[in-house]
């Protein structure tokens, strides 16, 4: 009895072992293919909309403004972002993006405060390719990609708005960081937007260099 009672008790042990390695396999199974990781960023892009500047420049002269200048050359963007993970080093992203280049100034012979924005909401989709470095466990990537961007130019106190669309193009490179569960992707983009407003002829340009970073989870 004592004897069969061993045996018992050894196959429940053995059994209990088995088990919980095939719980771990099938958590780091599971680990593996999760397939899609949902992101945020922001960035700061610089650009130069030739025309539109000309356009303000000669509206409000330099010199009759009480502090700044004219000129639009810093826009501001937030991101969400959708990682499909193809492979350990090919991702797809899709993202929507929205870039803010606000400008405020005052007329120093008026004291009159004005207000005016230049905007972009763009759609896109981005291959990215990653290339490990050290242990493997960061890399760098290249995205070349497409966007779609819809722009607007518009002043608050006046009836002045015009508007633009058209597909353009992104491409960025930079590193890919992970951190515990995170991964942290500082970058480096050139994005390619440009349309021209008929009802305006006034070309909308947002094509310029843009320095960001995204969180993936």
């Amino acid at each position: 009895m004592k004897t069969k009672l061993l045996l018992l008790s050894v196959l429940l042990i053995i059994s209990m072992r088995m088990f919980a390695q095939e719980d771990i396999v099938i958590d780091v199974k599971q680990e593996e293919t999760k397939k899609v990781n949902f992101g945020i960023g922001v960035a700061y892009g610089f650009f130069n909309p030739k025309e539109i500047n000309d356009l303000v420049d000669n509206a409000f002269p330099s010199e009759d403004m009480e502090y700044g200048f004219s000129e639009l050359i810093l826009n501001i963007v937030g991101k969400v972002n959708l990682n499909y993970n193809v492979s350990e080093r090919f991702f797809i992203t899709t993202y929507m993006e929205y870039a803010w280049a606000p400008k405020f100034m005052t007329d120093e012979s008026s004291d009159e405060t004005f207000y005016y924005s230049f905007n972009r909401f763009a759609p896109g989709l981005s291959p990215k390719v990653l290339f490990p470095f050290g242990s493997g466990k960061h890399s760098f990537f290249f995205s070349p990609g497409v966007s779609y961007n819809f722009m607007n130019f518009k002043f608050d106190d006046a009836d002045f708005e015009s508007t633009a669309s058209n597909i353009g193009m992104k491409i960025q490179g930079g590193v890919n960081l992970q951190v515990g569960k995170v991964k942290m992707q500082p970058y480096m983009a050139y994005d390619y937007a440009n349309s021209k407003d008929d009802k305006y002829d006034l070309e909308l340009n947002y094509s310029g260099l843009q320095m960001g970073i995204d969180f993936f989870f």
